[in-house]
Parts: C-alpha cells; structure tokens; sequence
C-alpha cells in the first residue's frame, strides 16, 4: 500500500492491509512495519478505516498539486499515525510520519531532521521558519523525502490498495490511469 524510504538515514516505513477486521465494519487490518538498518519493528491491528487509504492518496495528490494548505496534516479518528507536511522544495516534498501510542517503534531510531537533510536544499532553519517542525520533537515522528516524480507511483499504489474496499470494489481501475501520468 504505502512504502517510504530515507535514504540518507536507511529508514523504511512500510503501510500495507490485509482486509476489513470484520465484515460489518469499515475497520481493515493494518501492518506497519519499520526498520533500520538491523532493527526491526512491525505491528498489526485495526488502525484506520477503508475510506483512510484514500484520504492518504488524496492528501498527497494535494501536496504534488500545490493544493494543500500550508500546514497540511492529516490525523485519523484512530490516532496512531499521522502525515504531515514539513516542507518543499523543487526537488521535493518531506514529510514526516508520527507513530503514536501501539504504533510507536521499540527501537530508538537514529535521525533527526537537521541530520536527515542538512546536506541538501533543505536547510533546519529555513523549515522552521516555515512552521516546519520543532527540531527536538522528532522522536515518533519519521522524515521522509518523496522527490515529484515519485509521488504518481505512490498514489497509485495507495489508490489501487484502496480500490478493493467500498466505495470502489470490483470498479474498473480505468479512474487510476490519472496517477500514472
């Protein structure tokens, strides 16, 4: 469903879904799973609803359109992760990924934002200035640069996963192409 790397700091998020956690709810079962280098974390539970996979795609279809508000974050009813956006740039958009609560990882993750992308365009006190993160709030939350001509690649992904639950279960996937392009 949704796969997020930091590079610089060998970070990877990984979002996927196995289907609803009951029939007559709207609840899927979510796996998260994280790693660094050798540490490893995953977790699995009913986190988000089926219409939250399409709030992702539709958040950062806002973000690679210049149509979201500034301060553009994204908080489900269930609040154990959460999207945010830090900052942008030509090159890209960073975001951060905050783990709350089941989903904060048991391992202490090595990064910061000022660490993550110091050595690029995108310099701490220039994301401050925007609003961007407190540089000492950083624990659960993870950065991640999606570069612009990611971002089709990952809404589709999410748009595909989301195409298996209502509203749009057994539609022809035709409405995807849009992302591909």
């Amino acid at each position: 469903m949704l796969e997020l790397r930091n590079e610089i700091k060998d970070i990877t998020l990984n979002l996927t879904s196995s289907g609803f956690t009951h029939e007559e709810e709207e609840w899927i079962e979510l796996q998260l799973k994280v790693s660094q280098g050798g540490n490893n974390f995953s977790r699995s539970g009913s986190y988000l609803e089926a219409a939250d996979i399409w709030h992702i795609a539709d958040w950062l279809r806002a973000l690679f359109n210049h149509e979201a508000p500034y301060e553009a974050n994204l908080h489900f009813l269930k609040p154990n992760i959460s999207f945010h956006h830090i900052a942008s740039s030509i090159e890209a958009v960073i975001i951060g990924v905050g783990l709350h609560n089941e989903f904060e990882v048991d391992f202490k993750i090595q990064q910061s934002l000022a660490e993550s992308f110091g050595n690029s365009l995108y310099r701490l006190q220039e994301i401050i200035e925007r609003g961007g993160q407190d540089p000492y709030d950083y624990e659960n939350q993870l950065y991640f640069a999606i570069k612009w001509e990611e971002f089709p690649g990952v809404i589709h992904k999410l748009k595909t996963m989301g195409s298996v639950y209502p509203p749009y279960r057994n539609m022809d996937l035709d409405f995807l192409k849009d992302d591909q392009e």
